[in-house]
C-alpha cells in the first residue's frame, strides 16, 4: 500500500503481512460474531445478506492473521471466583527479574493476566480468587517470592469490567 494510511478506517496485515483494508462486510459479519460467536455461517448470511462462501473466506482470513481468535470465556463469578483484583507492580531493576516474574504468573493459576507497561508500574496482574483469603495467599506468596526487588505495589478490586475490544472495528 503506498501512502499513509487514513486514520478514520481500519485496516490489518493477513497471514502473508498483506495490509488489508476492513470494509463494510467485514464489520458486518464482526458485529454478528460479537452478538453470537456460535452463529453459523448460514445465520450471519441470512442476516447480514453477504454470501456464506464470502463470510467463510473472510472469517478463515481473519482467523491465520490471527485477527480473531474463538476461544472460551469463562465466568470465573459464575465458578465462585468472587474477588477480581488488578495488582500494579513496579521493581527496582526489572530487566534482572522479568523473566522470573514471567514464570511465576504461569505457575500461579489464580494469576490469569499480565501485562508488560510503560510509565510508573512494570507489570498490571489481574488475580482471581474465591475468597478475600484466597486473594491474601496468592498476594503474600508473590510478595515472599520477590522480597526485597518489588519497588512498590498498588491493588485495585475491580468492581465490574465492561471491556468490549470489538467496539474498535465495528463500532458502538
Amino acid at each position: 500500500m503506498r501512502g499513509k494510511m487514513r486514520r478514520d478506517k481500519i485496516f490489518f496485515r493477513d497471514s502473508k503481512g498483506k495490509v488489508n483494508d476492513f470494509d463494510w462486510k467485514d464489520k458486518e459479519i464482526l458485529k454478528q460474531l460479537c452478538i453470537d460467536s456460535n452463529m453459523t455461517f448460514a445465520e450471519i448470511s441470512r442476516n447480514t445478506e453477504i454470501p456464506i462462501d464470502t463470510i467463510k473466506y473472510r472469517v478463515k482470513k481473519w482467523e491465520l492473521s490471527k485477527l480473531i481468535k474463538f476461544q472460551l470465556d469463562v465466568s470465573t463469578k459464575k465458578l465462585g471466583f468472587d474477588i477480581n483484583v488488578m495488582l500494579l507492580v513496579r521493581f527496582v531493576n526489572l530487566s534482572e527479574y522479568e523473566h522470573l516474574v514471567r514464570d511465576f504468573i504461569k505457575r500461579n493459576r489464580n494469576m490469569v493476566s499480565c501485562s508488560n507497561l510503560s510509565g510508573d508500574y512494570d507489570f498490571q496482574i489481574n488475580i482471581i480468587a474465591r475468597n478475600i483469603e484466597e486473594y491474601h495467599k496468592v498476594l503474600s506468596d508473590f510478595k515472599t517470592e520477590f522480597d526485597g526487588v518489588i519497588r512498590s505495589i498498588n491493588t485495585n478490586f475491580v468492581l465490574n469490567d465492561y471491556s468490549d475490544s470489538a467496539k474498535l472495528l465495528i463500532g458502538g
